[in-house]
């Protein structure tokens, strides 16, 4: 599952290992790539498991129905504050989200998955302030933590997803109370992905850049 096998092998000493930004147990000594993303939730998922003594293909097994009931509740709670559909039209706009080929397809690169998943968990908030629900400090604080549970596993996903809420505002009329929840939302993710944006701007530095090896389209093709 994503490039970490140790994650799974021994939860306890990959923990252990987050909060150093070298590795001298992989090959002749690495920086490891983006590990610290692992830190919240994933990582502290599995290493929960492991000392409850759950079989890893339990704990494995667990962690994709929580993302799977995640999406299906998110994007339900999504369609209610949109007051789109009835309630077994939710209920399906729900399952097909969940099931979508996006979630199943990745659904063992949970890199890609979180940040999908979580993605009406952001929205919500948001359109229920529009609608004078939440205020607009709760509606960012609540957006800002969902942003959190994407974890930093990958960055530019966790970044990407983000266009859309970014789509919402811009659509929105400018009001006052628009523009402060904003300015309060724009904090929250800021506040939400500072702990995994500082170490990768170490390893920026210190790290070994694969991305032209892996990433690039004449390597891909």
């Amino acid at each position: 599952r994503d490039t970490k096998l140790d994650l799974t092998v021994d939860p306890g000493r990959f923990m252990a290992g987050i909060s150093h930004i070298w590795n001298p147990l992989t090959g002749f000594g690495s920086v490891p790539n983006q590990a610290y993303g692992y830190l919240f939730p994933m990582g502290s998922y599995y290493w929960l498991g492991s000392e409850l003594h759950i079989p890893e293909w339990v704990v494995q097994r667990l962690w994709m129905a929580l993302l799977l009931s995640a999406a299906l509740w998110g994007t339900i709670l999504l369609a209610e504050s949109l007051r789109i559909g009835g309630r077994w039209s939710r209920l399906a706009g729900g399952v097909a989200y969940a099931l979508s080929p996006l979630i199943l397809a990745q659904a063992h690169d949970t890199s890609y998955v979180i940040p999908v998943v979580l993605l009406p968990w952001v929205m919500v908030p948001l359109i229920r302030a529009s609608a004078g629900v939440l205020t607009p400090r709760g509606a960012a604080a609540r957006s800002g933590i969902a942003v959190l549970l994407m974890g930093g596993i990958n960055a530019s996903a966790s970044f990407a997803v983000l266009l859309l809420p970014l789509i919402w505002f811009a659509t929105r009329r400018p009001i006052r109370d628009h523009a402060r929840l904003f300015v309060l939302w724009v904090a929250a993710i800021a506040l939400a992905t500072a702990w995994f944006i500082i170490p990768l701007l170490f390893q920026q530095n210190y790290g070994f850049n694969f991305l032209p090896y892996t990433e690039t389209a004449s390597t891909t093709t």
